[in-house]
């Protein structure tokens, strides 16, 4: 396998900080019956005067991804902020982030989105023509005013300027906003740089997107600008990635002297609309959070949310009574005459589920919450995490038990903002590959699938070397392997070149 194919990928890292003021969604001031992931670890907390809410975020840093496995990783719930992947942990974060997908076929155009259209085709002087989606795109086509243009993703001074504007306008920021910074957030990427560059043909045939032949499949794939301009002038700047499977929108500024216009809105229903015409499946929005209104008008675009211990998509609509509250929900098959709403009283405790892709769910179907009985105070899942590091140590990996049942060290620090060891992953996080199938994966055989494929780069020793037998690694390493694994899978490990 050629580097530029692998994947190359720091340690995991575990980071935790005060949600005051880190978290940039409820900012550590939620409605108390919202702080945690379901009722019992509420009741837990709640009677001991509550704890302290913070932010978890499990992620790594990547230095080199193809975009076929950051598709995958999409689909697992990760996003990337520049070259930093990444998902929260839905048990300790102060906010439930669930990946959010639509497409043209779920979205029922509300009377807001319809009103945001025409007014847009008033503003660029395309008169009344409708204010349907193929209303805006036959005016784009016609306006002499307006017109967009996808590019790499790359620094420019107008960019620049544009964001800073935005941030000073929209976020408050007021201190100083350095080049870096945007360079940083909005053009730095892990993907391979001939992806980043594109060809010219790829640039072409993109930006002809609204003359796409019916069945026209685009080559374009990777970090996207898409320059927004009225009147020879940048209002706005929509950064995305292309994917095989469709579109996934990293972020989205706009001119506030143009704010009157809705080009947040307006964005995503042009995005749909590219989706649709180059053939590609999806429309990612980013990640959706019930009870955060910032977050929540994603649900105006139709859809379906991951469920990310099943690894499967459910609609929204669906799932509307498992997720009231800012909870998080694990969806089991449920009998027709059950209480779908909620565990059933009595239920034995359940071990985490399998990560794969296999679908257990039929949205038609009854479905039940099983989340308490799993992730609970009294659910299964630590457990089953605590047998199964004795038979990883017993193996030499070096894992630890979780000794004290609770969601949070039971020493609070000093210091709110301190974070803790980032390379320490919990036992238990849902939507990794759980400790109990690691222990699997490394009795039945599976881990030679990753002898002589996967490379480490040892920082101290300064070299590159193959793992030929995980067995005969260090134990500390073994854990770095297995932590990879749990959270981007056997397959993808085996292709990746680690940093420790």
């Amino acid at each position: 396998m050629e580097l530029n194919d692998r994947l190359i990928i720091s340690k995991p890292l575990y980071i935790s900080e005060a949600a005051d003021p880190q978290c940039g969604y409820c900012k550590g001031r939620k409605d108390s019956k919202n702080n945690y992931a379901c009722e019992s670890w509420h009741e837990r907390y709640a009677a001991g005067g509550g704890a302290a809410l913070r932010t978890a975020t499990i992620g790594l840093q990547a230095e080199l991804l193809p975009v076929q496995v950051y598709d995958e990783l999409c689909n697992m719930g990760f996003r990337r902020s520049g070259d930093f992947v990444y998902k929260t942990d839905p048990l300790r974060n102060c906010c439930r982030m669930y990946t959010i997908r639509t497409s043209m076929a779920q979205l029922h155009a509300s009377k807001e989105l319809r009103s945001c259209v025409k007014r847009f085709l008033r503003h660029i002087g395309a008169g009344a023509g409708g204010h349907g989606v193929e209303a805006l795109v036959a005016a784009e086509q016609a306006s002499t005013r307006f017109c967009t243009r996808f590019e790499p993703a790359r620094f420019t001074q107008e960019k620049y300027e544009l964001f800073v504007r935005y941030q000073r306008a929209v976020h408050h920021d007021t201190g100083t906003i350095e080049p870096l910074q945007f360079n940083k957030f909005l053009c730095e990427s892990p993907f391979p740089e001939d992806v980043v560059l594109g060809t010219a043909e790829e640039w072409a045939e993109l930006n002809g997107w609204r003359s796409a032949r019916p069945g026209q499949r685009f080559r374009r794939v990777g970090p996207v600008h898409e320059c927004y301009y009225f009147d020879g002038k940048l209002i706005a700047l929509g950064v995305s990635d292309f994917l095989p499977s469709g579109v996934s929108s990293v972020y989205f500024i706009w001119d506030p002297d143009y704010s009157k216009w809705s080009l947040g809105k307006l964005s995503a229903l042009r995005e749909m609309a590219i989706v649709e015409r180059i053939g590609r499946s999806y429309y990612y929005l980013g990640y959706y959070i019930e009870d955060c209104p910032k977050m929540k008008y994603k649900a105006k675009y139709g859809g379906e949310l991951l469920d990310v211990c099943n690894n499967q998509y459910l609609p929204l609509r669906v799932l509307e009574p498992f997720i009231e509250h800012g909870r998080f929900f694990v969806l089991d098959r449920a009998e027709p005459d059950a209480d779908c709403s909620d565990d059933e009283a009595g239920d034995d405790p359940l071990s985490e589920l399998p990560l794969d892709d296999r679908a257990r769910l039929d949205p038609a179907a009854p479905l039940r919450d099983v989340v308490e009985r799993i992730y609970g105070a009294s659910g299964g899942a630590f457990a089953a995490a605590n047998q199964a590091v004795e038979g990883l140590v017993d193996l030499g990996v070096e894992y630890t038990p979780q000794l004290d049942v609770g969601l949070f060290p039971s020493e609070t620090p000093d210091l709110r903002d301190c974070l803790a060891d980032v390379y320490q992953l919990p036992n238990v996080v849902p939507g990794l590959v759980p400790l109990w199938q690691i222990l699997k994966i490394l009795k039945s055989g599976e881990i030679r699938h990753i002898n002589t494929k996967l490379m480490i780069y040892d920082t101290r020793l300064g070299r590159v070397r193959l793992v030929r037998d995980f067995h005969q690694e260090a134990k500390t390493t073994k854990r770095v392997i297995c932590n990879v694994i749990r959270l981007i899978g056997l397959k993808n490990t085996a292709n990746s070149l680690i940093v420790i």
